[in-house]
């Protein structure tokens, strides 16, 4: 189900991880972090290196996540960001510049 609703079809869930794209692999690590319902979800630039409309796709399952978890994510990009996030920390040169 998981899978799916990131995309994956079952010849992709049968496929060695080694021959997924970029994309599929940033797919593939929001699915495993998805796993298990955790409270909190870490994510690093998950839209890194995928087509626009895989970006959206992504950004609608992180937004479609369980009621109650939390999500910290890492970004250069603040259409991402803006998209994702109630709250944003902005940080410079290893500090943070604003909170909000």
């Amino acid at each position: 189900m998981l899978l799916r609703a990131l995309g994956f079809s079952d010849f992709d869930a049968d496929k060695p991880t080694q021959g997924y794209s970029g994309g599929m692999k940033r797919k593939l690590s929001l699915a495993i972090a998805l796993i298990g319902s955790p409270p909190t979800l870490l994510l690093d630039e998950p839209s890194a290196a995928v087509d626009a409309a895989a970006k959206r796709h992504l950004w609608r399952v992180v937004r479609q996540r369980e009621r109650g978890q939390t999500v910290i994510l890492t970004t250069h990009s603040m259409e991402e960001a803006e998209a994702l996030s109630d709250r944003l920390a902005i940080q410079v040169a290893g500090h943070l510049r604003c909170l909000g």
